[in-house]
């Protein structure tokens, strides 16, 4: 503001600055929104429907880039903001699959896996295993845990996938040689991961470059800190213990902290955060460990377990 009046006497010269700090009001209205009309849209809702319209626009709009020839060339058909809003259904059907034992649930979660795997786009990747990581570490505080009945079918399955394509995957050197090529990028940093966004004007990839310039390190500290306060507040200090949805939304929401780092953040991050401060401030356990089994013990009243099971 200080710039613009400066120069050109008004300090509204850049009113696109101002947008910058709308984002936030995205994940308020989120937030107001289910503490107004709680669990109305469920995660299962909206990790479903996320995960419908993907498969419908791979099939109808995207179909190509899902052939060998576009893997070979790069053409990846999505944004790296879109693979990574995938790890939202990811974590939701990972965890989901432990807490029910439905197979089915495994079978969504390959689906995504691999679609995210083909994508190419190495941070998504990153973020999308530290989500099914954290997802992993915080089942410790949940009344599902992940067990050798869980884990049987999903060796079994592995195996079987695993046989059939190793041969082809194996002894394709293209293939081989692109794997090579997209994994060298951790360690050496290529620009692949940076052919989005626009051309013109001040445009950003990195999250925390884009607000450094914005508003700088100050700026970026009041714009980032006390949601991560709060945040942290909320997993580890108030709720000991963690149901499904908060175990989903609390493993998504701390991968945004890496993401950052290479990409600016989306839209649909904010609305996500304002969900994930909601639900962890729900108290849907009435908690006790048993020191005999060490397992959650769920509230008895009815309407308190009713709404537990409405969150998933």
């Amino acid at each position: 503001m200080a710039e613009s009046y400066n120069d050109y006497n008004t300090p509204f010269k850049y009113p696109h600055v101002f947008l910058k700090i709308f984002d936030l009001f995205i994940m308020f209205f989120i937030y107001a929104f289910y503490n107004r009309f709680n669990n109305k849209i469920t995660l299962g809702f909206i990790c479903w429907l996320i995960t419908i319209i993907f498969i419908l626009n791979s099939i109808i709009i995207n179909s190509a880039s899902y052939s060998m020839n576009a893997f070979v060339n790069n053409d990846r058909g999505f944004s790296s903001g879109s693979i990574y809003m995938l790890a939202l259904p990811l974590a939701y059907f990972f965890n989901y699959y432990f807490s029910s034992k439905k197979f089915f649930s495994f079978i969504v979660f390959g689906i995504l896996l691999a679609a995210i795997i083909f994508s190419q786009q190495r941070t998504s990747w990153v973020a999308c295993f530290g989500a099914l990581f954290l997802s992993i570490i915080f089942m410790k505080r949940t009344n599902f845990k992940i067990d050798f009945g869980g884990l049987l079918p999903i060796f079994i399955t592995l195996f079987i996938i695993s046989l059939l394509i190793s041969s082809f995957i194996l002894t394709n050197e293209t293939i081989m040689d692109k794997f090579a090529e997209r994994f060298s990028g951790f360690t050496s940093f290529d620009s692949e991961d940076r052919d989005e966004g626009g051309t013109t004007g001040h445009h950003f990839h990195s999250f925390y470059a884009d607000k450094i310039f914005y508003f700088g390190f100050v700026g970026l500290l009041i714009y980032v800190v006390p949601f991560v306060i709060r945040l942290i507040n909320l997993a580890f200090f108030v709720r000991k213990y963690l149901i499904l949805p908060q175990t989903v939304m609390l493993s998504f929401s701390l991968t945004i902290l890496f993401y950052g780092i290479s990409y600016d953040l989306a839209t649909f991050v904010y609305g996500f955060l304002g969900y994930t401060f909601h639900v962890l401030e729900q108290d849907y356990t009435n908690t006790q460990i048993s020191s005999q089994n060490n397992k959650t013990q769920m509230p008895e009243n009815k309407e308190v377990t009713k709404e537990i099971y409405a969150v998933n």
